[in-house]
């Protein structure tokens, strides 16, 4: 029995990343050994189609400080059926980033995305990331296993070991996320990229939360 649980303990610390299926559990980001929490949920119907209707126009939005932001997008982004619980979820992420990053304030993106930006594997330099796909293919991560940092931003070659796998976050989950300025992450967080796009005639929908002052 303890040579099994010495393998499984061995196992998390290679992997460095989680799933859990409930928001409390993202906690999971704050231990030393984890790089990425993967929150699996399903969006509410009238989150998607709200979500949906908005990609038929560029969205960029980028602001800095929770209470501004939120009060921008209600009153900035289309009024109709969705809109309030669509804004009710990037108040969700916001609280989020808030709780396990110990910030004072955030800033809060939502951009859509229809080329190939961010197309190559990197690691953020922030704090803590907090990201979502409301719609369109999700974030393309690495596990710890899979990745050569060495490689990381080289041009001629590509982080992904020959056997590794590229994961990848389903429509609607949530990615908590280290950067390489998370306090004593030196070396690590977690390796992603934006899904290719171009040619695919794709449209993304993304929010982004990220640390402000992050305290650890």
């Amino acid at each position: 029995m303890e040579n099994v649980q010495e393998r499984r303990r061995l196992r998390r610390r290679i992997n460095r990343h989680r799933r859990v299926s409930e928001v409390r559990s993202a906690v999971a980001i704050r231990q030393h050994d984890v790089d990425v929490v993967v929150w699996a949920r399903a969006l509410a119907p009238g989150v998607s189609a709200y979500a949906r209707a908005l990609v038929s126009r560029p969205v960029a939005f980028d602001v800095q400080g929770r209470a501004v932001a939120l009060r921008l997008l209600r009153t900035e982004l289309p009024q109709a059926d969705g809109q309030a619980a669509f804004v009710d979820e990037l108040e969700q992420l916001c609280q989020l980033q808030q709780r396990l990053s110990g910030c004072a304030d955030v800033r809060v993106k939502l951009h859509t995305v229809v080329d190939d930006m961010c197309r190559k594997f990197h690691v953020d330099h922030v704090g803590l990331r907090v990201l979502c796909t409301f719609v369109g293919p999700g974030t393309q991560w690495l596990t710890e296993k899979d990745v050569d940092r060495t490689l990381i931003g080289s041009a001629e070659a590509h982080p992904l070991r020959p056997s590794g796998v590229v994961r990848h976050a389903s429509t609607g989950d949530v990615l908590v996320m280290k950067g390489s300025a998370w306090v004593g992450n030196q070396g690590h967080g977690c390796v992603h990229r934006s899904p290719p796009l171009a040619g695919s005639g794709m449209t993304r929908l993304v929010a982004v939360v990220d640390d402000v002052r992050a305290r650890r």
